[in-house]
């Protein structure tokens, strides 16, 4: 029977059951697949022809220019990666993936950036980020990595670009709103009840919404360079980071709200179930996938290599953007002078440093008026004790520079770090907040982040070993992973954008007054505005920590910050930002290096300094 029919039946089952009660929609699922495998084949042959059709491909991309991208993702064992049937020479195949696996002479390998505790989240980050992963291509075609390709993709591409629409999307085949899929994404059990709950109301409770048609999403075509594109991908990545990981649940609502942006059906009206350049695989079964291992080995002999024209590494020129660094000061003289002086002295491209002085004792403040005389500082005293967060804003408030970086005062700093913090920060309009890495800095914590009694994590240099022989050994390992994009960075370090105070304003006065946590606050609205926050990993700054609170209040108050934190954003959505800092990979990798360094310098007096 042929198998485009029987896709046919199936998409017109499943249109007769969508209101059926969900045991009855489950059982009839399963029989569907049934059916699927007993008339689907899944075993996809790798024969001569395939073969010949890589080499070529190969050959005459060498005479293209790349402009579209091809792009999936596999996180965990959840699909096999397959040749695609036909080869644009023009196309780069790219594959985003955290497991070790064969790129079959075709894919390209790049690891993700963002880690979740949830693999789908992953995914779904690199679906909705093309304007940041793959910004030197003109165009960006997804296609989930269960669908076999069977298409050079040039029909869908030539429409996109007739119609001068800037996305392409397919209707959905099986339902018409987001009311539909939402009620099926609960019977299906796919994600939370209570988070598609939550959501549907806002939308139907939104009135500027109205019931938009229902988008599947498993392949779309997007123009990078158009206008709005990026906006559009950025509130789409919000929806599903804050609510249902169902990206399909939040599309319509996000094309309803970014009316602008222009889309065209592709396929024809049909879906990749039943249109004759795709075939859609069940996830598990793609798993069975077999090629041979003959040609396998065929493949790996070609000796295929990629020049240099995949993704931009981001690096911009961080001369021509202005730099403030704001330090608050309360007492603690020693570490103060220690602080600015180590900033004076370790910046190829300083601006502008702006001291607030939060009413420090005589010889602090004389000292601080002192060093203002030098042209650079700009120094502004509260007349009473404002603490923190308020004297912070102060220095937000006065400062206009590109980049704002909130440094503690009993911090010291390498050469280049603000240059360092800068590259990152610019390598992406995405990119709204960074820290670099530290000895004492939460999960941004080198080598170990264990608690000890009351305290964060506090790592002690071994004699051996100096602040820029981290410094250096970071910058040399950092290159060899993309930059990982977590929920929230340490306070002790924070560099954020002038777009992000335009869109956000500033740290939260009123909730967190003196206590800790308003960098975490401010971090989760940047993400909520759709901006991220980024690890600098090729950045150490020590950090002496809390040289200017006594133990007892700073301990109270680090509570009663964690108690306002958890009351905004919930126990639950803490728990997994926290467990997405302690395991992403990059920092679990990084932390593991330096574990290696920081014992093999801490050896007896006869160890050899290790020198980079």
């Amino acid at each position: 029977m042929n198998s485009i029919l029987i896709t046919k039946i199936i998409t017109a089952f499943c249109r007769y059951i969508k209101n059926k009660p969900g045991a009855l929609v489950r059982r009839s699922v399963r029989a569907i697949k049934l059916i699927n495998n007993r008339f689907n084949p899944t075993v996809i042959y790798l024969t001569n022809d395939t073969l010949d059709s890589i080499v070529e491909y190969h050959n005459r991309r060498k005479l293209c220019v790349q402009k579209i991208a091809v792009y999936t993702a596999i996180i965990g064992k959840y699909d096999t990666l397959l040749i695609p049937e036909v080869l644009n020479p023009e196309i780069d195949y790219i594959c985003y993936t955290d497991q070790n696996i064969s790129g079959l002479g075709v894919w390209q390998f790049r690891k993700p950036p963002f880690y979740h505790t949830d693999a789908t989240r992953i995914s779904r980050f690199i679906k909705t980020h093309p304007n940041m992963l793959l910004d030197r291509y003109d165009y960006a075609v997804w296609v989930d990595a269960n669908i076999f390709i069977k298409t050079n993709f040039s029909t869908d591409l030539d429409r996109l670009k007739a119609s001068n629409a800037t996305l392409g999307f397919i209707k959905h085949p099986h339902r018409d709103n987001i009311y539909d899929e939402a009620l099926a994404c609960i019977a299906y059990k796919k994600d939370s009840i209570r988070l598609i709950r939550e959501q549907i109301n806002i939308y139907r409770n939104d009135d500027k919404f109205a019931v938009h048609e229902l988008i599947e999403s498993n392949y779309f075509i997007a123009k990078l360079n158009a206008r709005g594109v990026e906006r559009f991908f950025r509130e789409w990545w919000r929806e599903i980071y804050n609510y249902s990981k169902r990206d399909q649940i939040s599309l319509p609502y996000v094309l309803a709200k970014n009316s602008n942006i222009n889309y065209v059906h592709l396929l024809d009206g049909n879906s990749v179930r039943t249109h004759a350049d795709f075939q859609l695989l069940e996830h598990a079964r793609t798993n069975r996938l077999m090629y041979s291992k003959d040609s396998l080995l065929k493949i790996h002999s070609m000796n295929i290599s990629y020049d240099d024209k995949g993704e931009t590494d981001g690096v911009e020129n961080v001369k021509n953007r202005s730099i403030d660094v704001v330090i608050c000061v309360h007492n603690a003289l020693e570490v103060v002078k220690e602080c600015i002086d180590s900033v004076l002295n370790n910046c190829e491209h300083l601006h502008r440093i702006i001291i607030i002085n939060d009413h420090s004792d005589k010889q602090t403040t004389m000292c601080l008026r002192e060093t203002s005389r030098n042209g650079i500082i700009k120094l502004i005293e509260n007349k009473n004790n404002l603490g923190y967060v308020r004297s912070a804003n102060i220095g937000l408030r006065v400062s206009n520079a590109d980049l704002v970086v909130l440094l503690n005062s009993d911090t010291v700093v390498p050469y280049g770090w603000i240059e360092r913090i800068a590259r990152t920060a610019f390598s992406s309009e995405h990119i709204g907040i960074v820290g670099p890495l530290s000895n004492a800095a939460g999960y941004q914590s080198v080598p170990s982040i264990k608690w000890s009694s009351n305290n964060t994590p506090i790592n002690k240099i071994p004699d051996r070993l100096s602040i820029e022989n981290i410094n250096t050994f970071l910058s040399k390992i950092s290159g060899e992973h993309a930059t990982p994009i977590v929920p929230m960075i340490h306070g002790f370090c924070i560099a954020i954008k002038r777009q992000v105070i335009e869109k956000i304003g500033y740290f939260d006065e009123l909730m967190f007054k003196k206590f800790y946590g308003e960098e975490n606050d401010y971090c989760l609205r940047c993400n909520m505005a759709g901006m991220l926050c980024a690890v600098a990993t090729d950045t150490y700054i020590h950090h002496h920590k809390s040289q200017s609170i006594n133990e007892v209040m700073r301990i109270n108050n680090m509570d009663k910050g964690a108690k306002a934190l958890h009351l905004l954003y919930s126990n639950e959505r803490i728990r997994k930002y926290t467990l997405e800092m302690k395991n992403h990979p990059t920092l679990k990798y990084i932390r593991s290096s330096l574990t290696d360094v920081f014992r093999e310098n801490s050896k007896g007096d006869g160890a050899k300094k290790t020198i980079w």
